[in-house]
């Protein structure tokens, strides 16, 4: 009868490792904001997707899902990225356009570095156009 508690008490404890994630990585936010003004024509543009994408000196490209994080302009085509660490980012926006009733795009490579930063922050404005 006692070995039977033996091989319960190994069964259990070896159930309780296994459910042990391996190799998990904590999440670490930074603290940088990265304030975005969509602009066509010299006119906010709301309604507006804005993408970002971490990490890279070259253009993603115009589909959505590779990028990490998204956000939709306000109705003064603003948007602000937070907890971001500093690095290469890039912005590409798409979406309709109700004030000139046209689809648009844009791109822009950022750079949030120490010297381009103020408070740990950085506002740029996105020219997007048909």
């Amino acid at each position: 009868m006692s070995s039977i508690k033996y091989v319960i008490l190994f069964v259990g404890v070896l159930v309780l490792y296994s459910c042990r994630k391996e190799n998990e990585v904590p999440v670490v936010n930074g603290n940088v904001v990265l304030n975005v003004h969509a602009v066509h024509h010299s006119w906010d543009v709301s309604n507006v997707k804005i993408y970002l994408e971490a990490n890279t000196l070259v253009f993603p490209g115009r589909d959505s899902t590779v990028y990490d994080k998204s956000l939709t302009t306000d109705g003064s085509g603003r948007v602000s990225f937070t907890q971001l660490f500093p690095g290469n980012y890039y912005i590409y926006a798409s979406g309709f356009d109700s004030t000139w009733g046209a689809n648009v795009i844009g791109y822009k490579l950022i750079y949030l570095t120490e010297e381009n930063l103020i408070n740990n922050e950085m506002s740029v404005t996105l020219n997007v156009s048909e």
